[in-house]
């Protein structure tokens, strides 16, 4: 931008009011543009440092609180004594970059620098004159039709006819209809998604960020880096903060087994960062009234098989399933089984040593010693072996024993015939058989 072009912004934006609506009493603060207010407020009729003739910008222009322009986000500018050759800069001020008229092919004499940052050659012992047919560069840009091969595309615009003005310079009329990145005017057409300040009031927050400041870049995209800066889902890292319970690849150390009630399976990060937890429902959890064998013993009231005591060797009941989905043999302990050391009457005859106050005589024998077998049963071989009424054994204590009559008939007893038998105690015999 031409010096004469930035005097007059400046004097454009110091004689704003003509242009806005005033009041008839100044006031800096009341969003009004008055005299000798450079902005006010939200007011602000520049947004872009390079209508000031900066050459680069940091973020969007604000408004002092004293109506002035607060142009600290704006850097680099033609006359500020650094030259800049990335924004077309040949010289500055008295850095030309090491040239001089004999370093350019001018001759002796004493190169110098114009007010828009280009070589001036006038010192020079031969000048360069615009209009002879000869390109001097880089005091010209071009000399008639010869343009040194650039066209507006080459400028960084987006179409259009370059032509060469009368001062040698590039005549970009035409290059400026189709626009360019850096014009101020968002041209979608060519894929433009901001311009300067202008970010078509898109934030970080609608990108999908969880906050940021969003810039717009050199080549007219948006600049994420500020936005990155505060993260997204998506970016492979847990933002705990704003909400994310996971972020692809990573879940925090989160497992299904470890972490949840199911048996298994394998977590995955859905596309908001939050755990999905599909794989691990499908292995089941312990209470879904789903048995899954290969993690529990029971479910409820379900069982891999019967789940009757008595096939445990309990006297009866069926087993519970616990809070764990293991299996509870407290009801089939309430029922008891041999050997538990305790005589369930109802089931056992015994139980060790307790023999329920029995011994061989209070079950009908004449002696021995009564035991319990290992199956809870009453052990009779002692008492066998003492003998009782109806063994079929005449003991000297029994009259007689069944069929043991110890020789006795009914002849024996004086009856002419019959059929001598024994009485129920073996105290007598029984004669109702024989005859007289």
């Amino acid at each position: 931008m031409t010096r004469l072009a930035l005097c007059f912004i400046c004097i454009s934006i110091s004689m704003g009011a003509c242009k806005t609506t005033v009041k008839t009493q100044d006031s800096c603060g009341d969003g009004f543009l008055d005299p000798g207010e450079q902005c006010d407020g939200s007011t602000i009729p520049v947004t872009a440092c390079a209508d000031l003739g900066y050459h680069l910008q940091s973020g969007p222009i604000t408004c002092n609180a004293d109506c002035t322009l607060n142009l600290t986000v704006c850097s680099g500018r033609c006359g500020d004594g650094v030259l800049q050759p990335d924004a077309g800069e040949h010289c500055d001020g008295t850095d030309l970059d090491g040239q001089s008229c004999q370093s350019l092919g001018m001759g002796g004499g004493a190169l110098g620098c114009n007010d828009r940052c280009r070589f001036d050659g006038s010192g020079c012992e031969v000048s360069a004159v615009c209009g002879d047919g000869t390109l001097h560069a880089p005091f010209e840009a071009c000399e008639g039709q010869d343009l040194q091969g650039a066209t507006c595309e080459s400028l960084g615009y987006y179409g259009g006819q370059l032509a060469c003005d009368q001062d040698c310079q590039y005549d970009l009329a035409s290059c400026r209809t189709f626009g360019r990145c850096g014009d101020g005017v968002i041209q979608t057409l060519y894929g433009e998604v901001c311009e300067g300040t202008d970010l078509r009031e898109e934030t970080c927050e609608g990108l999908g960020y969880h906050g940021g400041q969003l810039l717009c870049g050199v080549d007219c995209a948006y600049d994420e880096s500020g936005c990155a800066a505060v993260g997204r889902c998506g970016d492979g890292v847990i933002q705990a903060g704003f909400g994310e319970a996971c972020d692809g690849d990573d879940l925090g150390g989160f497992t299904c087994a470890a972490d949840t009630d199911y048996h298994a399976g394998e977590a995955a990060c859905d596309d908001d960062c939050q755990l999905d937890l599909s794989a691990c429902e499908a292995t089941g959890r312990c209470g879904d009234s789903v048995l899954q064998v290969e993690y529990e013993g029971c479910d409820g009231a379900l069982f891999p098989g019967n789940p009757s005591c008595t096939l445990l060797g309990y006297h009866g009941n069926n087993q519970a399933c616990t809070a764990d989905c293991e299996p509870d043999l407290t009801p089939c302990l309430q029922a008891g089984q041999c050997g538990d050391g305790i005589r369930q009457q109802m089931y056992e005859a015994c139980e060790g040593g307790n023999l329920g106050g029995d011994d061989c005589n209070t079950l009908g024998y004449y002696g021995g010693e009564l035991a319990c077998t290992a199956d809870c049963l009453f052990d009779l071989s002692s008492c066998e072996a003492a003998g009782t009424c109806g063994d079929g054994v005449r003991q000297p204590n029994e009259t007689c024993d069944g069929s043991d009559l110890g020789g006795a008939t009914c002849i024996t007893y004086h009856y002419t015939s019959g059929t001598l038998g024994c009485n129920s105690s073996c105290s007598n015999f029984d004669m109702s058989g024989c005859v007289e």
